[in-house]
């Protein structure tokens, strides 16, 4: 038994080592035809198929517009790679053939076709533009030194940048592409100095491009340049109306080899000349049209294509307990910005400020992600509540409408919980009978027994009325201003008009210490939050429809003065530019926080 178990053991072995390091070929055959995309009319240029299985040269059709110079030339490359236990090979075949451009236009090589394991296997269509051929150009024979580097003057023809867009009219929240590019005949060796646009006016995420700028070649007005895209950004307008992208400006350093008399020269490769070269792209206009009026109620400032999905973690609970209600937009747009929906909580169901997760990618489609709002509920009392559903409105620009989303209606039922432990149970004295403790005859009391005289008493003395009606006065003033503060507390509009200028010193406070630290950011927000609180409790305006427009209308409803008016639009415009356009703001943050401060103080005195 000893005997078997060892040949077994030593046949699994062989088994496993050669499954490990037999090589495994790939089943799926591939079949690539590629040529450059732009030639000139009389260039020489290569046509190459690959093929990954040995097969005789490709059958093609080569069009009249391209003459055959030479070709087909074989070659072979064989790879092995060990990956996870695995013995990978992989073989390919390349034919080339060497072609010349003889008719101008857009042309296109049919798909070549080569016979593997006796079936026909086709491969691309091979397209290529033949533009009109240009002389080349001579250079100059220049003598001295080599490696020198000189300021030369080019024009258009042989170095410029632009910025293109994908729209040049959108409305306003809708993305739009800018793609930074270059264009050269040059040899261009480095960059010296790149100025980006800086986008006033736009909310910019930069798409995710590849590290090292690669060079195509690319048809410009008949003739060929190689263009490389030197950044992409995602670009939202924050307002309406013409908004202008800045020009881009590059300058790079160019390298040319020249002639030169020196035989050692000639022998080393000769003089290599270096000189800058430099281009600022146009001013691109874009046309923003303002969101359509009248807006819905319900809208929360998206812009794009979204979808609304709501959840609550439960539906039955106690008193005191929390639930969450988690509300989920999802789709593509200006997704970041959206504010949070208006719900209808019922009035026994204590609501905390939602907490806000944002996660959204961003590429040439656009931005595309998920905004999570959750809510903490606690309900205060038992009963059954409804929670209704939720709608929000979005501005779709393909249909140029706005479209509505529901979701949730929840069904909440809550029971009595335990009792608070503040409320204790207070229990009377427990009744006894009377006790006749001693005899029924006392020893008379000898010494001093501090006697008065007859007809003298406490009642009706003034120190008797002053005991008597100090409590009762006592007692009608705390009724009174305890009624006094529960009315307060029931008059909603009121406690937060009283209490608008003590929340909006705390932010100020907050921002004045921002200040200090230097963090600018900060600074802007926390004004802006001041603002925006204090004229929302000012003016009676729920923060869940609290916007300029409201604020404003409110304001002059009140008859505030127009330059009191205008000094808080001047504040409001300046802290969103630096939430949005950081680089455009001209204020500094300790000057706004000054603004701040004094604003707020005309704005009490203003209204009552």
């Amino acid at each position: 038994m000893s005997i078997n178990r060892f040949y077994t053991l030593w046949a699994f072995i062989a088994l496993f080592l050669a499954g490990m390091f037999s090589p495994v070929k790939a089943n799926q055959t591939e079949f690539e035809g590629r040529a450059p995309r732009v030639v000139q009319e009389g260039e020489r240029f290569q046509l190459v198929y690959t093929v990954n299985s040995k097969t005789d040269a490709p059958q093609l059709q080569i069009p009249d517009a391209f003459r055959v110079l030479s070709g087909p030339g074989v070659s072979q490359s064989q790879r092995m790679e060990y990956i996870n236990g695995k013995m990978t090979s992989s073989f390919s075949i390349t034919y080339t053939y060497i072609l010349e451009a003889q008719t101008e236009g857009n042309h296109s090589i049919p798909p070549a076709s080569v016979v593997i394991d006796g079936k026909k296997v086709q491969s691309n269509t091979v397209a290529i533009e033949v533009v009109k051929g240009t002389k080349p150009q001579q250079s100059q024979q220049q003598e001295g030194q080599a490696d020198r580097t000189e300021k030369v003057s080019k024009d258009d023809a042989d170095f410029f940048v632009r910025v293109h867009v994908d729209k040049k009219s959108v409305y306003q929240g809708e993305a739009l592409v800018a793609t930074l590019k270059l264009y050269t005949t040059l040899n261009l060796s480095s960059f010296e100095k790149v100025d980006f646009p800086k986008f006033t006016g736009f909310f910019k995420e930069e798409i995710e491009t590849v590290s090292q700028i690669q060079l195509q070649r690319e048809n410009v007005n008949g003739k060929i340049y190689q263009s490389g895209v030197i950044a992409k950004y995602l670009l939202m307008p924050q307002k309406s109306g013409i908004v202008e992208i800045d020009p881009l400006t590059v300058e790079v350093l160019v390298t040319e080899r020249v002639g030169s008399n020196d035989p050692f020269d000639a022998f080393f490769g000769g003089n290599v000349r270096r000189f800058k070269v430099g281009n600022t792209s146009p001013v691109v206009k874009i046309d923003v049209k303002p969101l359509p009026e009248p807006r819905p109620a319900d809208f929360t400032g998206g812009v794009g294509q979204l979808r609304l999905d709501a959840s609550v973690t439960r539906n039955a609970l106690k008193t005191n307990d929390a639930l969450n209600l988690k509300v989920k937009f999802t789709g593509t747009g200006n997704i970041r910005f959206l504010d949070s929906p208006q719900i209808k909580f019922p009035t026994d169901f204590e609501v905390y400020d939602p907490k806000k997760d944002v996660n959204v990618k961003v590429s040439e489609r656009g931005a595309t992600g998920v905004v999570l709002w959750d809510y903490v509920v606690i309900p205060r009392h038992a009963g059954k509540y409804t929670i209704p559903a939720i709608s929000v409105s979005y501005f779709d620009p393909s249909t140029k409408s706005y479209k509505q989303v529901t979701s949730g209606g929840f069904e909440i039922d809550v029971e009595q919980g335990a009792q608070d432990g503040s409320q204790a149970m207070v229990s009377g004295p427990a009744r006894q009978d009377v006790k006749n403790i001693g005899s029924d005859i006392r020893f008379i009391q000898a010494g001093d027994l501090d006697l008065k005289s007859k007809g003298v008493y406490f009642f009706g003395t003034p120190s008797f009325w002053t005991a008597y009606v100090l409590p009762l006065l006592l007692l009608v003033i705390f009724l009174i201003v305890r009624r006094k503060n529960s009315i307060d507390r029931s008059d909603v509009v009121r406690l937060k008009n009283k209490r608008a200028a003590k929340i909006s010193r705390n932010r100020l406070k907050s921002a004045r210490k921002y200040v200090k630290d230097n963090k600018e950011g900060q600074v802007y927000d926390e004004v802006l939050r001041a603002l925006w609180q204090y004229l929302g409790d000012k003016l009676a305006i729920d923060q869940a429809r609290l916007s300029r427009e409201r604020v404003l209308d409110a304001m002059k409803e009140r008859s505030l003065s127009p330059e009191l008016i205008a000094k808080v639009v001047e504040l409001a415009d300046i802290c969103e530019m630096a939430r949005y356009a950081p680089t455009a703001v001209k204020v500094p943050a300790a000057e706004a926080y000054t603004q701040a401060v004094e604003l707020l103080v005309q704005l009490e005195r203003a209204i009552k």
